[in-house]
């Protein structure tokens, strides 16, 4: 079993929101954060994009579940992030990150035995959750029934974090903790929801800068991704927006084209930029994600 602990509960009509945390092998805390509705058939397990926490989606989430309250959905702070333990803004390795997501997500199978588990997840979240399944999906409990991917982090648009972070690596290891400007709210998310904007840079759980190791472990997560599209043999939702000054979201579109034409559904949103979760218009992204989880 997976070693967890509920810190807060609340029943409310008919759902029940949880906060908690998960252990990780060095047994620190990784914050996790569900709503869980009594009619609840599928879960969305959601692993967030670097620089935010799991809080940040769940107004998204909610109108998800107000349209569909047979889902529940539940997401955890990445280690460096949001309420998790870690140095702001950075992972130590690529196995302890992977290892960490795998005993979120096993500890929501233990939790929910019979429940359909999806696994989704934004930007490196989307690359991570592809990883799981993978590499870890014979450990799990049951089988992943599903996966939905946004803006999934295949390759940077930039060269310089990679060069960078391997520069530094095959000097020091230690110099990976050395922070890479994220870039300014304005240019990195370009999003026409200015309030939401506002609330973001406001946000003191938001990490406006991420480390030289982060950078390195985006590249690997979407290196790892590339060679096992043809393999993936569960329903597959993968949603694209219009702009992205992170990622190059041409190469997230052509790895999306090697996923089995028989488990894969691809959306393009030109009109919505890089946070596709809290922008002017996202509702249509909730209306067509209720659609596919009636079919997958």
């Amino acid at each position: 079993m997976i070693k967890t602990e509920v810190t807060y509960t609340e029943k409310k009509d008919h759902f029940l929101n949880e906060e908690g945390f998960v252990f990780d092998l060095y047994n620190k805390p990784l914050f996790y954060s569900a709503k869980y509705s009594e009619q609840c058939e599928t879960i969305i397990c959601f692993l967030h994009d670097g620089g935010s926490h799991f809080k940040r989606y769940s107004k998204f989430f909610k109108k998800l579940q107000k349209k569909n309250t047979s889902i529940s959905y539940i997401g955890m702070d990445l280690p460096g992030h949001g309420l998790s333990y870690g140095v702001r803004g950075h992972f130590e390795s690529l196995n302890y990150l992977v290892d960490s997501c795998f005993k979120f997500v096993q500890s929501v199978f233990e939790k929910n035995p019979g429940k359909k588990v999806i696994l989704a997840g934004e930007g490196i979240g989307a690359t991570l959750s592809l990883e799981l399944l993978k590499d870890f999906s014979h450990k799990f409990s049951e089988k992943v029934a599903g996966t939905i991917l946004f803006n999934p982090a295949i390759s940077m648009k930039s060269e310089a974090p990679k060069m960078a972070s391997k520069f530094l690596f095959g000097i020091d290891k230690k110099l990976l903790k050395l922070k890479y400007p994220f870039a300014n709210l304005d240019k990195r998310m370009p999003i026409a929801d200015f309030a939401s904007a506002a609330e973001q840079t406001s946000d003191p759980l938001v990490v406006k800068t991420l480390s030289m190791g982060y950078w390195n472990i985006v590249n690997d997560l979407g290196q790892s991704a590339l060679v096992s599209s043809y393999y993936i043999d569960v329903p597959s939702l993968v949603i694209l927006g219009g702009h992205s000054s992170v990622y190059d979201l041409k190469n997230s579109l052509k790895y999306s084209k090697g996923i089995p034409r028989k488990y894969r559904t691809v959306l393009e949103f030109s009109s919505l930029k890089l946070d596709l979760f809290n922008e002017e218009g996202h509702e249509k992204i909730v209306e067509e994600i209720n659609n596919w989880l009636k079919k997958a």
